[in-house]
């Protein structure tokens, strides 16, 4: 009997239920490389964890799958800047001034 009274939720009978869980993880690095201005590259690392749990009781059994990914670093790395560059014409080409 459900009353919705908090006062006699103790009166109820006890029935002790077992249930157990089964599960696996797996677990991933990923990197992500992108351009960040001129000539700089934007490097991220990641761990992707992925975790499969089945929740078993005596009349019903869910499987929950449970997915996080975890930044590790993140780095911009500088690259050289050249003296001249002409783009895609070679006609034009610049000259550094020194």
């Amino acid at each position: 009997l459900n009353y919705n009274n908090i006062i006699l939720t103790n009166i109820s009978p006890k029935i002790p239920v077992k249930f157990s869980v089964i599960g696996n993880v797996e677990s991933s690095i990923e990197s992500n490389i992108k351009e960040y201005g001129i000539n700089n590259a934007l490097i991220e690392l990641y761990i992707d964890i992925k975790i499969n749990s089945k929740i078993i009781l005596p009349i019903y059994s869910n499987d929950i799958v449970t997915s996080i990914k975890i930044p590790i670093v993140s780095k911009i790395i500088n690259g050289k800047i050249p003296e001249y560059f002409s783009g895609y014409d070679s006609s034009k080409i610049s000259i550094p001034i020194k």
